[in-house]
């Protein structure tokens, strides 16, 4: 009953931010890893420094809500996910695993949850790897879709 009541919170943002015609050409990947990152960011509000944080303010639902085709508004969906990597200012790298699980899922409308290696790095892009030599399937651009871990600053000498 718990896992229902969240699972049905954390969709409202996705009937509650996205128009309803995208909402109604999503399938039920692309909708599962919606709500995955939903439940993960918030729904979405300003914080008392006037950030706008959450789903309904992402990167995502602005590519999906935006102009162009429906293929070219989930394209550019996609790489939203990377964006949602980083927690206090900090990239972690729990949070790239999961963005790429949640990805991954968003681009392969054939892919089944339980075909996904969970959040393990290591078999999750040999699955993506593997996913990509097949005929037919667009390149899921592992390597190209998240920005490299900060360099730290050199300190200053004196």
């Amino acid at each position: 009953q718990l896992f229902v009541k969240d699972l049905t919170e954390h969709a409202e943002p996705l009937i509650e931010h996205l128009k309803p015609e995208v909402l109604n050409s999503l399938n039920r990947n692309q909708l599962t890893a919606l709500a995955s990152l939903a439940f993960n960011i918030g729904p979405g509000g300003i914080d008392k420094k006037g950030r706008k944080l959450g789903f309904k303010y992402s990167p995502v639902v602005t590519a999906l809500n935006g102009p162009g085709t429906l293929p070219e508004r989930i394209d550019k969906a996609s790489d939203g996910f990377a964006r949602h990597i980083f927690s206090k200012g900090k990239r972690l790298q729990g949070l790239v695993s999961r963005r790429l699980g949640e990805r991954t899922l968003f681009v392969r409308p054939d892919a089944k949850p339980a075909d996904l290696p969970g959040y393990d790095r290591p078999k999750l892009k040999a699955y993506i790897d593997a996913l990509n030599q097949s005929e037919g399937q667009p390149d899921v651009r592992y390597a190209d879709m998240w920005p490299p871990a900060p360099r730290k600053a050199k300190a200053k000498k004196r």
